[in-house]
This record gives structure tokens, C-alpha cells and sequence, in this order.
């Protein structure tokens, strides 16, 4: 992040540091500093703004430099939720008998961003790893880099936003921009949940791999228990808390409320179309998701679109106050020192320790033999077993 020249400078105004420079305590520092700014090197201010700013500046760039957390996602997006798109080619059509497909294409189109969040875990994992080497060498404090980190991630979200939606949703399928801002937000929202929750498992597993399954574990629970496979009613007490307590259900009730009531239908003979899941005989979007509700389960003719926001914001909320207290406690980590006993030594190291023993033992004893052989033959007058061999 810095240039060569600047690299250079700040290494020959390390050459010229005085070696008893902890001796003589902060004035020197202070001169030193005076020298190295009057040569042009930036000395660095050790206030905590100073240090946030530091932190913002090189996360920065390394959003900017590194395509795989954030650029590498926002392509991806672009391309598979576009492929559902074309896919669901038939779902432009403003038609009632369409609207079975345009509530699961809805769905789809936060299927593929909120399991992407797998990437989060592995990179966050690893760039936590030298954060706490940082840490525990004094050179950032962890408050620093959670700052810093959470300010960057909120437009990166609406980013992801922009590209999972724009081109697929309102262009390709034709959707009204009327309901861009339901659908967007909500969007949002339930993204940077996801978010939050892949934060907190690369944090609270030292192996990437253990958190990025648990990661996928709760990607499955929510659309297995997002209420449009199975009914709310149908779920047993203890699986309708995962109902409450993630994401989808309150998703797919917003966008599936906010696409539909932006589109007038046209009018739907039962009598004439027998077959047919989704028919009313209304123009009204809400009416077409009372009928939906049937077969769909989630969606509502009830407006809760602020609201299902603000509790999926909430549950965000939770899952950040969750990784920021691991970041802590991970960063103020340290290993307790204790006397090594061989009762806790580990078995490998134990039977090393037993061999080399045992090898010095044979040796000893090889010498001794080597020494006895010597004897009887340098001295005849050593005393001597009946076979004539010398007694050692």
C-alpha cells in the first residue's frame, strides 16, 4: 500500500535509530520523529482516530485490490441470479397463471446471493488470523479494525444489491420499478444478516471449514423452514421457532407483496380455467395474494413490508453483537504457560523421548563390550573368566 520510495526511506531512517534509543525515553523518540518528518517520511500519529482512519484506508483497498470477498460475489450474483431469470423466461408474463412462478423466482433471487455468504466465512477466517497477530504485537487495537469493518460493509451490501437485482429482476423479468424499493431494501436486509452471521462463524471457528458448514447448516434451516414448503400450522412447537427466528419467511411475505400489488392482472375465470392454481376473478394484487396464500403459504395481502425489515434488521443486529464479542475475546486470547510434566507430555513427544533413551542405553552398553574386547587383547594379566574372556 505504500510506494517504493516511501518504503525505502522509512528503512534508511531506521539504519540512522539509535541502538540505546529505550534508554533515554520519549525525547529521543520525539527528535527522531522531527528528523524522519524533516526527511519527508510520514510519521504516523498514535491516537486512536488516527489508527481507525489507518485501518479504513488499507480495508479500503483491500476491498478494491482482492476480487474474491466482495467483487468476485457482486459477478456471481449477476450471472446466476440472471440465469433464473431466463429460466423463468414465462414469469414476465403479467398473467395470473404466472404467479405460482413469479413468487419462486422472487425467492430465488436471494437463493444464490445469501448462500455466496460461505466465501465470508473462509475469507473473514483468514483475515482474522492476522488481526490477532496485530493485536498481540501491539500495532492496532481490535476496536479499530470492528469499526472500520462494519463501516465498510454496509455499502458492499447495497452493492450486492444493485447487481443481484437490477439486470435480472427489473430488466430481464420486467418487474415495475414501482416496487424497487420494497423488494431492494428487503433484499438488503436479509443480505446483511446473512452477513453478519458468516462474520460471526469465521470468528467463532479457528477452522474455516467447520464454519463454513455451519454456516450452510443455517442457509438450509432457513428456506427448509421459511414457510413455503411447509405451512406455518403444519410445523411442530419446536420447529416453528426456526420459523420466527430466520430470515426467509419474513423476505418472501415482502417482496412477494411489493412485486404483486406494483402489477395490474388481468382478470382470472375460474369457470374457464379449471386447472389453474392461482385464478380470481380481480385485477387487484392483493386479492391474487390472498389466492397464493393457498398454495404458497407465505405471502400476505397485509402490508408489513417496514416491519419485516426492521426485525430482520434486528436479528443483523444480534448476529453483530455476537462477532464483535468474539472478536474480543479472540483477539485477547493468550495461552496459559505451565510446567511440563512428562504425565502431559504428548504421546508422540513421550515416545520420542523413550527411543533416544533407549538408543544411549545400547550405545553404552556396545562401548562397554567394544572396551572389554580391547582389554583381553592389549592385557593378558586382567583377571579372567574360565573361558579366558576378561571380567569387566
Amino acid at each position: 500500500f505504500s510506494s517504493h520510495e516511501e518504503v525505502d526511506k522509512i528503512l534508511n531512517a531506521w539504519e540512522d535509530r539509535s541502538a540505546s534509543s529505550s534508554m533515554h525515553g520519549k525525547s529521543q523518540d520525539d527528535d527522531q520523529d522531527k528528523r524522519r518528518r524533516s526527511s519527508g517520511i510520514h510519521v504516523a500519529s498514535k491516537s486512536t482516530t488516527n489508527e481507525i482512519a489507518n485501518m479504513f484506508h488499507r480495508h479500503f483497498w483491500l476491498i478494491l485490490r482482492d476480487p474474491v470477498p466482495y467483487q468476485g460475489r457482486c459477478i456471481i450474483f449477476l450471472f446466476c441470479v440472471s440465469l433464473f431469470s431466463v429460466v423463468y423466461w414465462k414469469a414476465r408474463e403479467n398473467v395470473q397463471s404466472q404467479a405460482l412462478n413469479k413468487a419462486w423466482l422472487s425467492l430465488w433471487f436471494l437463493g444464490i446471493p445469501s448462500q455466496m455468504g460461505v466465501v465470508a466465512v473462509y475469507y473473514q477466517n483468514d483475515e482474522l488470523k492476522n488481526v490477532q497477530a496485530e493485536t498481540k504485537n501491539g500495532m492496532i487495537k481490535a476496536t479499530s479494525y470492528i469499526l472500520a469493518k462494519s463501516i465498510l460493509t454496509v455499502p458492499m451490501i447495497f452493492l450486492f444489491g444493485l447487481f443481484a437485482l437490477v439486470v435480472p429482476a427489473f430488466m430481464i423479468q420486467g418487474i415495475p420499478f414501482s416496487a424497487f424499493p420494497g423488494v431492494y431494501f428487503t433484499f438488503c436486509a436479509v443480505l446483511y444478516l446473512f452477513e453478519c452471521t458468516a462474520e460471526f462463524f469465521a470468528i467463532a471457528f479457528s477452522n474455516p471449514i467447520m464454519g463454513m458448514l455451519t454456516f450452510m447448516a443455517i442457509w438450509f434451516a432457513s428456506f427448509l423452514f421459511g414457510g413455503f414448503l411447509i405451512a406455518l400450522e403444519d410445523l411442530s412447537w419446536p420447529f416453528k421457532l426456526f420459523y420466527h427466528t430466520l430470515s426467509y419467511s419474513y423476505y418472501v411475505r415482502s417482496v412477494t407483496y411489493s412485486i404483486f400489488t406494483s402489477i395490474t392482472w388481468p382478470v382470472c375465470i375460474p369457470e374457464e380455467n379449471p386447472g389453474q392454481p392461482v385464478c380470481v376473478e380481480s385485477s387487484d394484487g392483493k386479492d391474487i395474494l390472498d389466492a397464493l396464500s393457498a398454495i404458497f403459504y407465505v405471502p400476505s395481502s397485509e402490508n408489513r413490508v417496514a416491519q419485516d425489515i426492521l426485525t430482520v434488521l434486528a436479528m443483523a443486529f444480534v448476529w453483530k453483537a455476537l462477532s464483535i464479542i468474539a472478536m474480543l475475546r479472540a483477539t485477547r486470547k493468550v495461552a496459559k504457560i505451565r510446567p511440563l510434566t512428562s504425565s502431559k507430555l504428548p504421546n508422540a513427544v513421550e515416545q520420542e523421548l523413550r527411543t533416544d533413551k533407549s538408543s544411549v542405553t545400547e550405545m553404552e552398553e556396545t562401548d562397554e563390550e567394544e572396551a572389554c574386547i580391547n582389554m583381553n587383547e592389549l592385557n593378558p594379566y586382567y583377571d579372567k573368566d574360565d573361558d579366558g574372556e576378561v571380567m569387566c
